[in-house]
């Protein structure tokens, strides 16, 4: 006599399988305002319940196991919240939520120009290591001299890297002219070995040439625990962790368009956004 498998949900009417949430595509990330979300991921079920934390969630309109539509009205505060999906098993997906009193921008496939090496740019707001211990540079969007803006992303540890890594500049944000290239705010990683040693360098470099002025240092706890930020606010450009200031530039870039420059070897870099303020 042959065996009868069964899955549990034929039993329960519960999936078996937690909800996976891979993508969130808003027709506005504004305060304040009712918007449509497009939440993309997999095993979605027709019944699932969905919780954007700190919002009212108006509306679910359910797609397909891996796509369903959200209206929602969003609350005062701007940050990044998080969303709970059930579908018979509860997942909390942290701060993958942005409410800014701004425009949204996410770097994706066909917005990344990859400068040198090798990185995967396959994921919307990612850039992370292709191959283990090679290096990658992507570049993408061109900030206007005029306007105030954020750039905010973190960092985690990637499921390729097998050397844990070694040295300054592993991972490197900057800021350069859109024109010759010209570095001139530049966020550096300092890594000794996963997960031990790890920190974030920050530069400023009027010159342009090698790193600049080490303006400040924050080894540790792991670059991979926080939110980080560039924002300029009325020319003034800052560091924030975690929403803290952590180092206001002295340097001003009001004279040149720049563009933004991710490079790792060891990190993956996720949550990209560039935001530009109103």
């Amino acid at each position: 006599m042959g065996i009868t498998r069964v899955r549990l949900e034929q039993l329960t009417g519960i999936p078996s399988i937690r909800p996976h949430l891979r993508e969130v595509i808003a027709t506005s990330n504004l305060p304040n305002n009712t918007a449509f979300f497009t939440l993309k991921g997999s095993y979605f079920t027709p019944d699932m319940s969905i919780d954007f934390r700190g919002q009212t969630v108006n509306s679910i309109d359910f797609i397909s196991d891996n796509e369903v539509n959200v209206s929602v009205s969003t609350g005062a505060t701007e940050g990044l919240f998080d969303i709970i999906l059930n579908n018979g098993i509860e997942v909390t997906f942290k701060e993958v939520l942005l409410i800014a009193l701004g425009e949204v921008f996410i770097p994706t496939e066909e917005t990344i120009t990859i400068v040198s090496g090798q990185i995967d740019t396959s994921i919307d707001g990612q850039i992370k290591v292709l191959n283990d211990n090679i290096a990658g540079i992507g570049e993408f969007f061109s900030i206007p001299i005029d306007k105030d803006f954020r750039l905010e992303w973190k960092f985690s540890e990637s499921l390729v890297n097998t050397q844990g890594g070694v040295g300054l500049g592993s991972s490197r944000i900057d800021l350069l002219t859109q024109a010759g290239n010209k570095v001139l705010f530049r966020g550096d990683v300092y890594l000794n070995k996963l997960p031990s040693e790890i920190g974030m360098f920050l530069n400023q470099s009027t010159s342009g040439f090698g790193f600049g002025s080490n303006v400040y240092n924050s080894l540790r706890p792991p670059v991979t625990n926080h939110n980080y930020m560039f924002e300029r606010i009325n020319g003034i450009l800052h560091f924030k962790i975690n929403g803290v200031t952590k180092h206001t530039f002295t340097d001003v870039a009001d004279s040149d368009v720049m563009k933004i420059q991710m490079s790792t070897r060891f990190l993956d870099i996720i949550n990209i956004r560039y935001i530009e303020l109103v």
